[in-house]
This record gives structure tokens, C-alpha cells and sequence, in this order.
């Protein structure tokens, strides 16, 4: 693990806080770690740490190791001023999360008949062994879990097990010479112990050492050996490439990005704090965790009591598809989910995501694009690029029959050996660096908005925009301990985004940014593809044909959005991926379903609000309409619009249905709301795809084929995808739209 270097005088303020058990600070961002410690001291036994002095949060593992002729009972934990709980478990490991300063107690007790102990020689330094039983009956095979501090590892045939009565227990083979890693052993009829040594490893064998621990899962011994061995030796190719890939991966476990996908922003329900938890590779090394967080914690629906409203109703879980990016652990049944809902996951993540953001950031996304820009694409982001570019040219580096295996890789390149190089490495670089390229173009625009109002009374997650407002726009008549939020005029000043500076332009440089870095990344994964379609690529492997026939619509995107950017022209694109099959293509211009000028993509401003509806009284309020439609009701109600609009210039009435269309016997109100696209400015920007209303284009209704109605161009939000825009009824939510757009009076707000 890869960790950030606090400063002096807080390593000192560490150090003397930990001897009175008091929260201390550490590092140069002032974080508050708790201090973890064995105490009363077990008897019969005794109890070690991952670590002992963590930020909040953080899952510490605690390994019970008992005498001879002893088993545990029972782990409590005890929080300052709190009762002890007593966790139910009897394994050597045990992982929990710690808020607080925390003291561990362990209760060893006598085994039973017919059992025999595994214990551990408590002198062993530089290094954890524990096995993966501490009883057993004959003939079970133990696993030996071997995990040294960072630049150690066993003194080799220093790992034994004895027996209690004397004599060595051997340890299980291969079959060709060597021992199975991890080590084993098959239980005797007496108990044993378990001793080992270990040792500093010399430079030369480090990233032996490394590939080693990597080929067996375990991730995090493999990033920290490979990063020692890069540090003596940065010129090796291979160490290059893997020292490489551990930094970025070790990101993810950064303490800053852990809080920011916890609950400092996204309430994922536990974020693992190292790699073998978070690839989850439970084939060669399961651990104790391993393979199991995503599924333990996928069902909590509890947000903290101290979590200041308005809170979400279920807090982001983990991936059930660690490497996948569906489906995702979701609930059912709850009263923010239809039960039984079958309707695709992503699309409840998202939506969840997006309500946990507006839980964490009230004044709009700001802080969090700006935190991703600093925590995830910071410093660590930087180096990690760098040393990905001092990778030879020619490099031919051996994949990892494990990772190759956990990544599904051999649908790729297929089975067998596998040599990767440096259009392999600039792939995974040119795809992280276009995620930051697009939170660098976000972070152009001005995200302020408070949104409290839409969590303020239930709101399920696929509500529209309808609904929603409506929500917001009852809660001053039928909510009162929220309605001086509509009282406050400055309230509804941040929730209308016309009304504060939403979607204005924040930092206009950081577009040339994202311009770059969205540029260098098509490089870089337009040159791979090349290379993995080409005939001519050395011996570094490239795709198998499958690969290439089911993923040429990917080079064919890619290549199309290279020559658009760095050409300044068009860049078209489908609805949808075309799916990985053979004979799947990207579509051309005559075939795509939208088509992005990218000159114009990348001006800042370009998507200011001002720029993406029409609007009045000095750009203040958008432009407001009311659309004739019916209900044909020969035809299951299915909305009709007659193609007729006219501009609201007044105050809206509280009847609404006061109007039938003509022509119709079912007396249908007009009854639809909605705004007017900038049409003139939205073409500029999508050549392709972004079509005017059709009843505009009819000169017999009078309409300006120039002009577009929200509701018709965009039918629904994204984020809400059943749902439509436009607002139905007068009362709700036009009604209070227009008032609170047009007016400023008290009266209005609040009667």
C-alpha cells in the first residue's frame, strides 16, 4: 500500500496520543485516527493487528493466536465509553470496521476432545503467519497465510510446523519439487505450532518475489515488493509495467478516495482499504474477506443517525460483479423500490448515486468534481502516468497467468503465454486518462444548486422531473416542519438554476485541459488498437481474431473520435454500443443516430443554460409554454399533440382544464408545460440527432420550424428514464415555476 508521508511533528503527536488512547491527527489534511489495542491482555493466547492506529472507517484485521492446547472463544470489542460487543467468531481472522478508539479483548479457552491446535510462535518479526484453522481433527489440510512487512519475505525453509511432542510435520508438495503456495499441511493427531523467519529481500530478488505473491492473488504484498524493486531498479521493463499498475490500482485505497466513495459522498456501504478485498479473487487466495465484502454489505439500507437530512434511503453498495460494471447489489421491496422491480440495475445505481451526491454536497457537485480531480487524479495520478511513459518502446513483459485468469484476458489474447508491452499499459492510461479528461470539462461549468427540497418527502428512484417538483413545490403547504424553506427567498434563489449561477462558466482554462487529456487518451488507445489489429507487432502478443471480429466496432469508434477531435470535425455516434459480435461495426455518418461538432463540443460556455433554452427578463427565467394535447382513448389514452402551443405571459390560473381541444369528444385539457429549446445553438453543437419538434415544421399551425419544445426534443431525463419533462397540470408545477421565476414578492412564496 501505497501510503502518504505525514508530516514530523504529526508522527510525534501520533506516538504520544496512542499512549493516553485519545483520537490523534495525522498528516498534513489534520485526519483523526483512533488507536487500536489488545487490552485486558487474553490469557492463553494473544492478538495482532493490520494496524493500529487508522482513520475512521477504516477495517482493520485482528489475528487470534492461541497456546497449545487452546482455541478462542470470543473477541469483544469495546469503544470508548461504549459497551464491549462480542462478535461471533472463532477463526484466526477477524476484520471490523473501527470509528473509534477500540480496545480488543480475546478469550481463550481449552479445546475440545478430538480436537487438535494450530498456534502460531508468537516471536516471529518482520512478517504475519496465520493459518486459516486454530482446530481441527486429523487429516485436514491447514493453509499456512504468510504476510510480510513491506521488503521482507521468508527466510527460505525457515517455515515449519512442529509438533507439540517434537518432530516436523511436512509440508504439502506440487509434485515437482516444490511446495504449494500457499503453504499446507495436513493435520497430525497431536497439536502443532508454527515457525518461521523472515528476511530482508536483496533488490535482485524483489520482483521474483513480487510475481510469486501476485500468481497466488495476494495483491497487496505483490504492489509493495514491486514497488521496492522499481525503486532500486527503475529501468526494468517488467518492473516498470506492474509497479506501474499497482499505483494506479492503489488509488482505490487511498484514504481520501476511500471517504470519497463512503460516506463522504457516494455511501458505498463499506469501501475495502486494500486490493485483495477489492478484486475479490477468492480462486488462489480467499483470505478471510476476500470475495465476501461486496456480498456481506450489499443489503444495508441503514444511513447513520447523524447523518443531517435529507437522507437517502439506501446507501450505495458494492459491486456483486467486482470487475463488471452491472449488475450492482440493490435492494427490492423498500419503500424507494417497486418490490420485485426488475428494471435494469445500473439504472438504480445511477439514480442512487446521484441522490447520495445530493445528500453530501447542498450547495450543488462542485466539491465532489473538484475532490475526484484532486484525490483520485492527483499527485499519485500524475507519477503513475509519468512512469508509465518510461516503458520501452519494444517492452515484452510476461502477463500473470492470475491476473489474466481473474480478468477474463484470454478472450483477448487467448490461451497460453502471454507477452504485454507498452500499447497494453498506454490502453489502461488513455481510458483513466479520458476519465479525468471528463471530470476536467465538468469542472468547467458551475454545478451550484440545493436540491434539499426534492429529498424532503418520498421520492422514488425512477420519479421524472414531474414529480419531483410537484414534491417540492407541496411541501410548503403540506410539510410544515420544511416549509420556511419556501418562505426564504434566498432558499428558492439556489434551487432554480436560472436563479443562481448554475451551468455558468466556472473555470473556463480547464477546458483546454480536458481538450488534452481527452486527446492524449484517444492516442494512446487508437495506437494500441493498431497494434493488437495490426500483422506486424514483434512478438508482443495481439487480439486473437475473435477478439478482433466481435471488438472492430470499438477500433472503428475510436478512430472516428480521434480524427474528429484532432481535426476539428464531426464525431458520430449510436444510441447504443453496438454489441461485441462478429461483423459488428460503428456506424457512419449516413448510419448514426447523433452526430457531436467537437469544435464547438469544446468551447466553454457552450452549455450554459442560457445556451440550452430560451429564456426572458434578461435570461432570468426560462421562456414557458402551453401545449394542446388530448387522450385518444381508442388507443389505451396514449397522449395526442395537436402541434398547437402558445407563450405563457401571465400568471397561471389554478383550474387547468378549463380548455377542450377541438375535435375531441373527450373534453381533454391542454394541460402540458413545458420550455423552449435553444434550437439555433443545440444544432450548432449536434449536426446529427438533435431534432426540432415535428409539428413545428407544419406551416399550417403557424410554428417556426426553428423552434423546439423541451418536452418533444428531450422526452425524458436520463437520470429518471420512464418519466417525462414536461410538467402536467397548471397548478403543479408550472404554476409555482412561473411565480417563482416571475415574482419576488413574499406574498407569492409563501401564500
Amino acid at each position: 500500500m501505497i501510503k502518504k508521508l505525514p508530516l514530523i511533528f504529526a508522527l510525534a503527536l501520533v506516538f504520544f496520543c496512542t499512549a493516553c488512547q485519545n483520537p490523534v491527527l495525522s498528516g498534513s489534511d489534520r485526519k483523526v485516527l483512533y488507536s487500536v489495542r489488545a487490552f485486558p491482555a487474553p490469557d492463553h493466547g494473544y492478538l495482532r493487528f493490520s494496524d493500529s492506529q487508522v482513520s475512521g472507517g477504516t477495517y482493520i484485521a485482528i489475528y487470534a493466536n492461541p497456546e497449545p492446547g487452546y482455541v478462542l472463544k470470543e473477541i469483544s470489542l469495546q469503544s470508548a465509553g461504549g459497551n464491549p460487543s462480542v462478535p461471533s467468531w472463532t477463526r484466526p481472522k477477524f476484520t471490523t470496521p473501527i470509528n473509534s478508539n477500540t480496545d480488543v479483548g480475546a478469550t481463550f479457552v481449552p479445546k475440545n476432545a478430538g480436537e487438535y491446535t494450530v498456534s502460531v510462535d508468537p516471536a516471529i518479526e518482520n512478517g504475519l503467519v496465520y493459518p486459516e484453522t486454530m482446530s481441527s481433527g486429523v487429516g485436514t489440510v491447514v493453509k499456512i497465510n504468510i504476510i510480510p512487512d513491506e521488503g521482507f519475505d521468508l527466510v527460505d525453509g525457515s517455515l515449519t510446523v512442529t509438533k507439540i511432542s517434537g518432530g516436523n510435520v511436512p509440508l504439502l508438495s506440487d509434485g515437482l519439487g516444490g511446495f504449494i503456495f500457499p503453504y499446507s499441511f495436513v493435520v497430525p493427531n497431536e497439536d502443532v505450532r508454527i515457525e518461521a523467519q523472515f528476511e530482508k529481500l536483496s533488490p535482485d530478488a524483489l520482483g521474483g518475489r513480487a510475481w510469486k505473491y501476485l500468481s497466488v492473488g495476494q495483491y497487496d504484498i505483490a504492489s509493495s515488493l514491486y514497488e521496492t524493486a522499481y525503486q532500486n531498479n527503475p529501468n526494468d521493463d517488467e518492473l516498470i509495467l506492474y509497479s506501474t499498475l499497482f499505483k494506479l490500482a492503489n488509488i482505490l485505497i487511498d484514504p481520501d478516495v476511500r471517504s470519497l466513495l463512503g460516506s463522504g459522498s457516494l455511501y458505498m456501504s463499506v469501501v475495502p482499504n486494500n486490493l485483495d478485498d477489492w478484486v475479490c479473487d477468492d480462486v488462489y487466495w480467499t483470505g478471510e474477506e476476500s470475495g465476501k465484502w461486496y456480498q456481506e454489505y450489499a443489503a444495508t439500507t441503514h444511513t447513520p443517525d447523524d447523518a443531517t437530512l435529507p437522507k437517502i434511503y439506501s446507501r450505495i453498495s458494492g459491486f456483486v460483479t467486482p470487475f463488471g460494471d452491472f449488475p450492482f447489489a440493490q435492494q427490492s421491496g423498500r419503500d424507494h423500490l417497486v418490490a420485485g422491480d426488475n428494471r435494469p440495475t445500473r439504472e438504480k445505481f445511477i439514480n442512487l448515486i446521484f441522490w447520495a451526491l445530493i445528500s453530501s454536497y447542498r450547495t450543488g457537485f462542485n466539491p465532489f468534481i473538484d475532490r475526484v480531480q484532486h484525490d483520485v487524479f492527483g499527485k499519485e495520478f500524475d507519477e503513475a502516468i509519468a512512469r508509465a511513459e518510461t516503458l520501452s518502446a519494444n517492452a515484452q513483459v510476461r502477463l500473470n497467468p492470475r491476473l489474466k485468469d481473474q480478468f477474463d484476458l484470454e478472450e483477448l489474447y487467448g490461451s497460453g503465454d502471454t507477452v504485454i508491452g507498452k500499447h497494453d499499459l498506454n490502453y489502461i492510461v488513455g481510458n483513466l486518462l479520458a476519465v479525468r479528461g471528463i471530470f476536467e470539462y465538468l469542472s468547467v461549468y458551475d454545478w451550484t444548486i440545493d436540491l434539499r427540497p426534492a429529498l424532503m418527502s418520498t421520492i422514488t428512484w425512477d420519479d421524472g422531473l414531474d414529480s419531483i417538483l410537484d414534491n417540492m413545490f407541496n411541501l410548503q403547504e403540506n410539510f410544515d416542519a420544511h416549509k420556511n424553506l419556501w418562505r426564504d427567498l434566498s432558499t428558492v434563489a439556489r434551487i432554480l438554476p436560472l436563479k443562481n449561477n448554475f451551468l455558468t462558466i466556472r473555470n473556463a482554462r480547464a477546458m483546454d485541459k480536458a481538450k488534452a487529456d481527452i486527446s492524449g487518451a484517444l492516442a494512446r488507445t487508437n495506437a494500441a488498437m493498431d497494434y493488437w489489429y495490426s500483422s506486424s507487432g514483434g512478438a508482443t502478443a495481439h487480439f486473437i481474431s475473435t477478439a478482433q471480429d466481435t471488438r472492430r466496432w470499438a477500433k472503428e469508434g475510436l478512430a472516428a473520435a480521434q480524427t474528429a477531435v484532432s481535426g476539428g470535425g464531426t464525431f458520430y455516434f449510436p444510441k447504443r454500443l453496438p454489441k461485441s459480435i462478429a461483423g459488428s461495426a460503428w456506424p457512419t455518418e449516413s448510419t448514426a443516430d447523433y452526430g457531436v461538432n467537437t469544435v464547438k463540443f469544446f468551447t466553454p460556455g457552450a452549455f450554459t443554460l442560457t445556451n440550452l433554452v430560451t429564456t426572458e427578463e434578461g435570461g432570468r427565467a426560462p421562456s414557458l409554454f402551453k401545449v394542446e394535447w388530448y387522450e385518444d382513448r381508442a388507443n389505451e389514452y396514449v397522449p395526442v399533440f395537436t402541434g398547437k402551443y402558445s407563450p405563457v405571459t401571465g400568471p397561471l390560473t389554478d383550474t387547468g382544464r378549463e380548455n377542450s381541444v377541438a375535435g375531441t369528444s373527450n373534453n381533454a385539457p391542454y394541460g402540458v408545460y413545458t420550455f423552449e429549446v435553444n434550437t439555433q445553438n443545440l444544432r450548432e453543437i449536434f449536426p446529427k440527432g438533435f431534432e426540432e419538434s415535428g409539428f413545428f415544421n407544419d406551416p399550417a399551425t403557424g410554428a417556426d420550424p426553428n423552434r423546439a419544445l423541451f418536452s418533444d426534443v428531450f422526452p425524458s431525463i436520463p437520470l429518471w428514464p420512464w418519466a417525462a419533462t414536461y410538467f402536467t397540470g397548471s397548478r403543479r408545477p408550472a404554476k409555482k415555476l412561473y411565480e417563482f421565476y416571475h415574482k419576488t414578492s413574499i406574498d407569492i412564496v409563501t401564500k
